[in-house]
Formats: C-alpha cells, structure tokens, sequence
C-alpha cells in the first residue's frame, strides 16, 4: 500500500460541491494511510535482454543481422532522425565484406563520406599506403583498367557514386540530409584480383533510410502470473509498439520454446508456466517496411502471483466508468525506486516488508494493475521515477487509451505524472512550474499574492530562502470534455515539501499553486466560474493544516499555529 511514517501523511480537502470517496484506510510501519495499493518502478539495472542476433553499437543505433531482413551487403543502412544532428550510415564495404559505421554531420557534403569509403575500399583492394601504392598497382594493372574509374578517383582505383531515383549523380555538394534517402542507390567500382588477370567489379547497393528498429527490449526480473500483465520495456524507432509483431513463448521442459501468445506487447502468463522462463519477440514494422526482430528472456522463472482479491473488491466497488460529462479522478503516490530502496526505507520504515515485495520492477506491475481496474478519466501521480515514466507508465497508459506529460522536480531524480483518458477528454494546454521560480520573482509575488505578502517574504530572509530552495513542482492540464457542450476542467499535480517542520511552507506553497492556475485560466479567456479547477497531489498535510484550511475556505487567518515562530502571512 501507499507508504507512511516517512512523511506526515492526510488526505486533501475540496472546495464546496465536491465529493469525495474513501477507499479505506491501513497501515505499514504503524503509520495510518489512505490504502491506494502498489507503487514501483524498473529499475535503471535491468538489463535482462538476451537476444540470439548479433548486434553492434553505432552512434546511438543498434544494427542487427538476421535472416529475415535484406542481406547487408545489397544495401546501405541509414540513421536520420529529425531530432539529432547527426546521421549514422552502416554497409559491409567490399571487398572483403568488412563493416563499416560511419556517423556524420548533416549539413555536411556527401563528398567527405564518399571520399572516406573509396580510400577505405582503395585500402582494402591495394594494402595501405594511400595514393602512392594505388598509383603503382594502377600502372601495372595497364591503362586499361585505369580508364574504367573518372580522373577524380583514378589515384585509388576506386569509384563511389551516389545515383538518385533516375540513375543521375548526385553532385557531391548536396548534403547529408539532403542526399542518402531511401530509393536512392550507392555505386562502387573497384578493381580485384592479379595483375594478370584483374577486372573491375561494380556494386550497387540501395540506400534504406529510417527503417523500423527495436534498440532495446528487457523483461521484468519479477514475471508474475495470473491476471497481471507481463509487459516488456521497449524503445522503438520510426515505428509503433501497434506496428510491430510480438510473440511470446514459456520454455519446455525438455528445452526449446512453445508459443504461449501473439500480437500484443502485453500478456498475461497463465499459471501453467509458473517455475518457467519466457520470452517476447518484437519485430519492428512500419506499413511495407520491416526491421530487425529483437527478442528477450526473463532473467528468472516466472513466479506465482500475490492475493489480488483486495484489489478486485476495490475495483468492483466503484464500478464501471461513469458516463457522460461525469468525471473519476484518482491520485496516487507509487513510491519512487530512489526512496524505496534505501536502507532507512528498508529497516525502519518497512521492516515488515520482504526485499522482495519492496522491489520496485514487482511493485510497478501491481500498481498497473490496480490503476487500470479503476477506470479513471484522470490520474495523477506522484513520485514517478524520471526513466520509469519513459519506459513503463508512459507506453503502459498510452496503449490503454491514456495521454498525459512528466513534470520533474528540481532533482529530475522524480516527479509528477498526469495522465487522461483520451476517449473522453481532450487537452487545451499543459504546464510545468517549479515552485521556488515562483517565489523567487517578486514582481510575481506582489501581483499574485498582494504587495503585502510578498514585502512580509522579502523581510524573512530565512523563510524566502526556504521558498526559493524548494524542489516542488506543479503540473497542469486544461483539459476539455469531448463530447456534449465541450465543459472544460483545470487539473493541478503536486507533491508537496515533506518536511514535518514545513507545514507553513506547504500553506504558501499551495497559494503560489492557486495563484498560478487562476493566472493560467485568465490567459485563456476564462474564470474559476467557467472552469472549475481541481487540485491534487499528495500534500503531505493534515486536516487542521494551514495547506488544507487554504484550499476549503480560501484564506488561512493570521493566528493559524503554523505562522508561530515565523513572520506572519494572512
């Protein structure tokens, strides 16, 4: 369940009209909670892909050779995306089939990569030793054979020309980004064999631009059967996890692999298989154009899957997603990998919890699972792992039908996640603010929170260093119902500043929070009236906190406990 005892725990209040929903309470460590379920995240370690092609590593890319794909040495392979400054160019350059990466700039001309291929075939067809040695085996191989290469190669007896679609040149001042696209064709001419009886061989190799790639595909160390879903970490390139083939398969007992199910990124390993590894296969595709396949093998036997009838009661309880214009929001904190495995976290906050249980590659897979099944139109996380975003919730959500952004905290380590339900709802705009940005502008300050908060901050230096120190970020998302009158909705995430002592600085953290949605809204052309704004997060906060009183009446008096020992802010 959700974690305490290591901050100050409480549930957030509304404003009037809004209903809220216990789910129930229970506690770890001694410390009451509200029981949201699992938390957890992949591990940046895991690296438990095991794949039977051979790969190499070139600026970024993974190359893989396999039967399937077109023989490499009838084509060029070529890395260009529109991100990245460089191209990355792969072909077995003959003669002797050596492979050849080469990783160049785009705005640079195509002569310079051309020239480097004719002296590395040059090299390779007359030893090394640069023009002076092809000059000499170009004499005693006859003017002959010297006359099959243009005079501005003839030196090394080695012709590279690129053809365009037509069969024409393309001149050698058109550019890298320019020039290698696909259709297009790569011309060589070199010459091979004694002096006697030499002969100019001409190879033509296609140009392949952007084909569809899987760099990397790794399974969960922790596979659990049953109802959750088994599901790969994947990074494809100009292609979608919806494009591809995937495959799985559970080892025999006897070896070798039996095919358990396809077509999905995601499987639900049935019971059968406990105390058996398996493995997914992915073959990257794009329309006609097809990758080099990658596949993975679980580092451990797949294990039996824990009690989920709680679970399964919760998500009965609150039934199926509401219709029309009705909203379900839920927030969760997962419990960052970076928190959970440390050794206060281990000893004395979760003592009772296995090492097992507490590891985050098992606790994503239940906190998926327990999202999931509530249906939710929006959610909204906290203490989301920065890589974890990327690599599981990310395309998990997405292919549930989910959109949503990352909202780091100054560290980057973690943050905010906000997600919605595409089918429902649409996004206007999303925003990213660290609080302490906020704080630390004072023409801000006056204009938002008053002349005179911000002249009672800037005098307690103590306490506006504090504000301008925190790492809290805020995310937002205006987002607008599909269907219907089109009602919109202002969603806020946060996590606020735990410290036990900081509750007056969570109270003003959550008024620079207010201030800016009502900002957000007014660039908009719209009002809290046309806009109902919703706040969530985890806040760290009591009922009888400044932060709460804040939210439910919209001040918080002067004489609030929390300005004692501090300048006073009403």
């Amino acid at each position: 369940g959700e974690r305490g005892g290591r901050r100050e725990c409480g549930a957030s209040a509304g404003q009037r009209g809004t209903t809220y929903r216990l789910l129930g309470l229970g506690a770890v460590g001694g410390a009451r909670h509200m029981l949201l379920g699992f938390g957890g995240r992949l591990s940046q370690r895991t690296k438990t892909t095991t794949t039977t092609t051979t790969t190499k590593r070139a600026a970024g890319m993974t190359f893989a050779l396999h039967s399937h794909a077109k023989s490499l040495d009838e084509c060029v392979l070529v890395r260009k995306a529109e991100a990245e400054e460089d191209i990355t160019i792969r072909m077995l350059l003959p003669p002797t089939g050596q492979q050849r990466n080469m990783c160049r700039k785009k705005d640079e001309p195509i002569g310079k990569p051309l020239e480097r291929i004719r002296r590395t075939v040059s090299s390779a067809c007359f030893g090394k030793g640069g023009k002076a040695k092809g000059r000499e085996a170009k004499k005693q191989r006859g003017d002959q054979a010297a006359a099959a290469f243009n005079d501005d190669t003839a030196d090394l007896g080695v012709t590279c020309t690129m053809l365009d679609h037509l069969g024409h040149p393309v001149p050698e001042t058109t550019t890298n980004s320019e020039a290698w696209q696909t259709g297009y064709t790569l011309e060589l001419k070199y010459t091979t064999g004694r002096e006697e009886d030499s002969e100019v061989v001409s190879k033509k190799l296609k140009i392949e631009t952007n084909l569809p790639g899987c760099s990397e595909l790794a399974l969960p160390r922790r596979i659990i059967a049953g109802q959750i879903l088994t599901s790969p970490a994947w990074t494809l390139e100009f292609c979608s996890s919806a494009d591809c083939k995937w495959s799985w398969f559970a080892e025999e007992e006897g070896g070798g692999w039996t095919t358990i199910g396809e077509g999905s990124p995601q499987l639900a390993i049935d019971e059968k298989f406990v105390g058996r590894r398996v493995k997914v296969r992915c073959e990257p595709a794009c329309g006609e154009r097809a990758g080099e396949p990658r596949e993975a093998v679980s580092q451990a036997p797949v294990m039996n899957s824990p009690p989920l009838r709680f679970m399964r009661a919760r998500h009965d309880a609150m039934g199926a997603r509401p219709a029309g214009s009705s909203l379900r929001v839920m927030s969760y904190n997962i419990l960052a990998d970076v928190y959970s495995k440390t050794s206060y976290a281990k000893d004395v906050l979760y003592p009772d919890i296995s090492k097992e249980h507490l590891d985050t590659d098992y606790r994503q897979q239940l906190s998926l699972f327990e999202v999931s099944g509530f249906g939710c139109d929006i959610l909204c996380m906290q203490e989301v792992d920065s890589i974890l975003y990327d690599k599981f919730w990310s395309p998990r959500l997405g292919s549930g039908g989910y959109e949503g952004f990352f909202s780091p905290k100054t560290s980057k380590v973690e943050g905010c996640a906000l997600f919605w339900n595409q089918e429902k709802l649409g996004a206007r705009c999303t925003e990213s603010v660290h609080l302490r940005d906020l704080f630390a502008d004072e023409g801000w300050l006056e204009k938002h929170l008053g002349a005179e908060a911000a002249s009672t901050l800037a005098r307690d230096q103590n306490l506006w260093g504090i504000l301008r120190k925190i790492s809290t970020a805020a995310q937002y998302a205006l987002l607008e119902v599909q269907q219907g009158e089109g009602r919109r909705v202002l969603v806020a995430n946060t996590h606020l500043y735990f410290h036990p002592g900081a509750s007056h600085i969570r109270a003003l953290s959550v008024a620079a929070i207010l201030a800016h949605a009502a900002d957000l809204l007014s660039r908009h052309g719209l009002t809290e009236e046309d806009c109902p704004v919703l706040v969530c997060g985890d806040l760290n906060s009591e009922p009888d906190t400044g932060a709460i009183e804040l939210l439910a009446r919209s001040s918080v008096s002067a004489e609030h406990y929390e300005w004692r020992g501090c300048s006073r802010v009403s």
